[in-house]
């Protein structure tokens, strides 16, 4: 028995071989050429899906494919097209959204194969590896009879709901549809969401869910000045709002637009910018579940009345409720924060400013927000480099604090055109994706803080960490749960990501199940927890992965976790 311990401690320090210093990162992660990606990701943050638009040949027009990867962003699968119902390049695709539950991904996109536009859908049931043959028409209008845009993707309860707009009325209302068998199927009739008259143009919308109910937010030009309204579902899409619910409180010639949700529980709170004191930032907020809202909305930003706010998003973290925008002079704007502690009723005296650079000289667009637990990542473009460069700020404390110098996170020195997409936030770290104008049009990505990875043993968790790492802070990390019990204390593999789609596979006499590796060129064994001091450079990238070693009645193996793809902040 000792010899075979030994034997397989020897064996654990062979995985830890050590090696050289990783180099900063010096380039983006180029998923593939084409134009807008959107993510989605498992429950654990140990898969990343991506989705996006390209041709399959020169002069053809654009396909929908996808991508997945399984080592926090560092790689991608070779793309596999799923719009799967033509001829690759002979009809034209836009607009796809990404969602995930369990082990299926799904995919909606508008697609001209009808004439006019129309959503389909594809799905996978085995964690993206594999896509349905046939793609599946949702919307119910006679084919091709209407143009649709704007199409998202809701899977609450095993519900996978699909949103839309289209002018089947003359102007553009918003639809949904739901399938009830993981996107197989679709009802024989959509359900209009706007309920005033049909045709009064809804425009910007928002998506959020909790539980059986999902949330609609847009604002639409029924009344003289566009209004802010809510509908939504609390029984899993089978009913929806008969009259839908004005959020913004009616003022005459002023306009509400651009709304943005959030739920936590029964708790939903929409904001959205507001023209009646110049452009601001105005909030409502419902504690029932949507049932009914306050009487007066509340003013959430501090802006100066001759400066302009855009692009509001709202983010629950904890018990707070976080606000950001862009405000500022039409070609200066920066990015703020505000947060609430008291559910939105009121916020803090001061807004927060997460841009760096001299006020009002960036010219900050394209604004995303993600969250996951107490951590929230803000990223955005602006121009302070000469062209459109990308930026994130965080909190890891509920908004309690942010960074005091936001970080860039794309690589391109002198950038021609690149709009910021989608991104995926986990407790301790974000991934975002863009597409930009290089030598072709290419999808990208980069990761900031820590993501896991897949790999591990069959049932593994991954290591948990709740700050992103950073050089000044550096970060501590703590191994999960192992399925099995260890016999030796656990320990970390700290090294490179495996420089490949897939993980490294242990051999069969080695791990305890299938079981695979993703750390490279490793520096050593460290005990758990791990603890990194400040001090490595911003752009360290890293991979960590839990061992130990499992006595099952004698006969001993390798239990490995899930990985963790770790890229240092400033």
């Amino acid at each position: 028995m000792r010899s075979a311990l030994n034997r397989t401690t020897v064996l654990i320090s062979f995985l830890a071989t050590i090696g050289s210093m990783p180099a900063q990162r010096s380039s983006d992660v180029v998923m593939s050429t084409g134009i807008g990606p959107a993510l989605a990701t498992t429950e654990d943050r140990s898969i990343a899906y991506a989705a996006f638009l390209d041709t399959p040949f020169a002069g053809a027009a654009r396909d929908v494919y996808f991508s997945r990867s399984v080592n926090g962003g560092a790689s991608w699968s070779p793309r596999v097209r799923i719009d799967t119902g033509t001829l690759p390049g002979t009809v034209h695709v836009d607009s796809v959204s990404l969602a995930a539950s369990g082990s299926s991904v799904y995919a909606i996109w508008v697609d001209l194969r009808n004439g006019e536009s129309d959503i389909f859908c594809n799905y996978s049931t085995d964690f993206g590896v594999t896509w349905a043959p046939t793609d599946v028409r949702v919307c119910s209008d006679t084919a091709g009879a209407a143009q649709s845009d704007a199409a998202r993707l809701v899977v609450q309860n095993g519900v996978v709901h699909a949103i839309w707009r289209d002018e089947r009325n003359g102007r553009f209302d918003l639809f949904t549809n739901r399938s009830l068998d993981g996107g197989l199927t679709w009802q024989t009739m959509d359900t209009q969401l706007n309920t005033g008259t049909s045709g009064f143009s809804a425009s910007r919308y928002d998506v959020a869910s909790t539980g059986s109910s999902v949330y609609v937010v847009w604002d639409d030009d029924r009344t003289a000045a566009r209004g802010v309204y809510c509908n939504y579902t609390s029984d899993d899409g089978a009913n929806w709002l008969t009259n839908d619910i004005r959020l913004d409180s009616v003022v005459a010639s002023s306009s509400s637009v651009g709304p943005s949700i959030a739920v936590n529980g029964a708790d939903v709170h929409v904001a959205w910018v507001d023209s009646r004191d110049g452009d601001s930032i105005y909030s409502n907020h419902s504690v029932d579940g949507g049932a009914t809202w306050l009487a007066n909305d509340v003013r959430i930003d501090h802006s100066l009345g001759s400066h302009e706010t855009s692009s509001p998003k709202l983010a629950k973290a904890g018990s707070a409720l976080l606000a950001v925008w862009r405000a500022g002079p039409q070609s200066g704007g920066d990015i703020f924060s505000n947060r609430s502690t008291d559910g939105g009723l009121t916020w803090q005296s001061t807004d927060t400013s997460l841009t760096s650079s001299a006020p009002f000289t960036s010219d900050s667009a394209f604004l995303l927000v993600r969250s996951h637990g107490d951590a929230v990542f803000a990223a955005w473009s602006d121009q302070r480099n000469g062209g459109l460069t990308f930026y994130t700020n965080y909190t890891a404390d509920a908004g309690a604090t942010w960074q005091p110098q936001d970080i860039r996170f794309d690589n391109d020195p002198a950038p021609i055109l690149q709009i910021l997409v989608d991104g995926i936030a986990s407790a301790s770290g974000a991934m975002f994706s863009w597409w930009g104008l290089g030598a072709a049009l290419e999808v990208r990505c980069n990761t900031i803080g820590i993501m896991p990875g897949e790999a591990g043993c069959p049932g593994a968790a991954a290591p948990t960490s709740t700050t992103p790492a950073s050089s000044a802070n550096g970060f501590t990390m703590a191994c999960p749960g192992f399925v099995n019990a260890c016999a030796t204390a656990p320990v970390f593999l700290v090294g490179l990501p495996v420089p490949a789609a897939l993980p490294i596979p242990l051999p069969a006499t080695i791990g305890c199940g299938d079981c695979t590796l993703a750390v490279f060129n490793s520096f050593g064994a460290f005990p758990d927890p791990l603890v990194v001091g400040p001090g490595l450079p911003a752009g360290i990238e890293l991979a960590a992965q839990c061992a130990c070693l499992v006595d099952s009645g004698g006969s001993l193996c390798v239990e490995l976790s899930k990985a963790a793809h770790i890229v240092f902040g400033p």
